[in-house]
């Protein structure tokens, strides 16, 4: 939020104008594993909560202006929009909101990795190739490890991997790319695999639960009594981790995998 330090997990940015006088925006930023029927009045909640409750300074007056996007991980445009508008037929009344969608399903992989190779696009959306169309093609996986590899920063290179194979799980292909990510350079991957070989120690098992506390009580406030203890009697690393993953776009606490 505007005024406070960056968290993991942020949905909120706050934009300014560089070439204008305007005042400041805030953008909501929604991911969600697939469109949501109740993405159009989570936005206008959040949105009217944002503009009520933060300004962009102490003259009397000041409000932002506000806008919206939509990553949806899965799903097509005509699945269910987030954009909405109401026109009553009497006075020109009506309520509305446009938001920016985007579809994954419906980005080019090889497009996306061709931009990435470029330099046009953030090496950080490798992240989400596999996910778009063609996103399990056999020379698509080998080009995305290609450029992952040119990533000069270890913990960058392997988080990509991480995150790469978070997203494929939502994907028929998982299995190829989990197979083509095993031998892979994840210095994390080979620290995760020995734990499971040994038996996981207990401490790390605790870290991932207050992680996966963390990280629901900042997205979404209030977490139930029964998540919190379904946490706290997993000993499960493997499905920890992959919760915490989860906790990142579900759309409410009970939609995780626990």
């Amino acid at each position: 939020m505007p005024g406070l330090p960056n968290q993991t997990a942020d949905t909120v940015g706050e934009l300014f104008a560089l070439q204008e006088s305007q005042p400041p925006w805030l953008l909501l930023l929604e991911f969600q594993t697939e469109p949501d029927p109740e993405m159009f009045g989570r936005l206008l909640g959040e949105l009217g909560k944002f503009w009520r409750e933060h300004r962009p300074d102490s003259l009397r007056g000041s409000r932002y202006q506000l806008v919206a996007a939509v990553v949806n991980l899965t799903g097509t445009p005509e699945s269910l929009p987030a954009s909405r508008l109401f026109t009553f037929p009497l006075r020109n009344l009506g309520l509305g909101l446009a938001a920016e969608e985007r579809h994954l399903a419906t980005e080019s992989a090889g497009g996306t990795l061709d931009a990435i190779a470029r330099g046009e696009t953030a090496r950080s959306i490798l992240a989400f190739i596999p996910l778009m169309t063609g996103g399990g093609e056999p020379g698509i996986i080998q080009r995305w490890l290609d450029i992952a590899s040119a990533e000069p920063e270890h913990r960058k290179r392997d988080g990509l991997g991480h995150l790469a194979l978070a997203m494929a799980e939502l994907k028929p292909w998982f299995g190829e790319w989990q197979k083509a990510l095993k031998e892979w350079n994840m210095r994390e991957s080979t620290v995760i695999q020995g734990w499971i070989d040994r038996g996981i120690d207990r401490g790390k098992i605790e870290t991932l639960r207050d992680n996966l506390r963390t990280t629901l009580t900042v997205r979404f406030g209030t977490v139930s009594p029964e998540i919190l203890r379904r946490i706290d009697e997993s000993t499960d690393f493997v499905h920890l981790d992959r919760a915490f993953k989860q906790a990142l776009v579900v759309a409410r606490p009970e939609d995780l995998p626990l």
